[in-house]
């Protein structure tokens, strides 16, 4: 089994509708993945995504978490995350901090967890679109 930690940059994927009371829209951006090590190898994937999306909220000060991906494969196989892309937000936070849960998918994986958020903010988003491949390394590791 691979799993893929999930890393976005910050302000380029929740980040889109930030300061907009809701609306629609479009985002393009990078997604970063590394791998545990699998069979004496990790990788490092980006994914570059291109989505429509949806929001209502109010402004956040700063909002983020990590997304882990298990694709159930014995080997690392970087194409599993090419495809449709879907992901769905929800959080509120005060002064005193708060949380944000999102559900999201790529290619043929996805997974829900959650947040932390900090600032005044309220929102949920939902946002679909496709994903590629953009670039994908490997390196050897200490695990056999």
């Amino acid at each position: 089994m691979t799993t893929f930690g999930i890393s976005f940059p910050l302000g380029r994927l929740w980040g889109v509708a930030r300061g907009e009371q809701g609306g629609l829209g479009y985002a393009t951006g990078n997604i970063t993945l590394e791998s545990e090590c699998v069979n004496g190898e990790k990788a490092n994937i980006t994914v570059r995504y291109h989505v429509g999306y949806g929001s209502y909220g109010l402004p956040a000060i700063a909002t983020g978490g990590r997304i882990s991906f298990q694709d159930n494969k014995d080997s690392i196989v970087p194409s599993i995350f090419n495809g449709h892309i879907s992901f769905s937000s929800v959080g509120v936070a005060s002064v005193l901090g708060g949380v944000n849960y999102t559900a999201i998918s790529v290619g043929q994986v996805n997974s829900i967890g959650p947040g932390v958020s900090f600032g005044m903010d309220a929102g949920i988003g939902n946002y679909e679109g496709t994903a590629n491949v953009i670039r994908s390394t490997r390196s050897k590791c200490g695990c056999e």
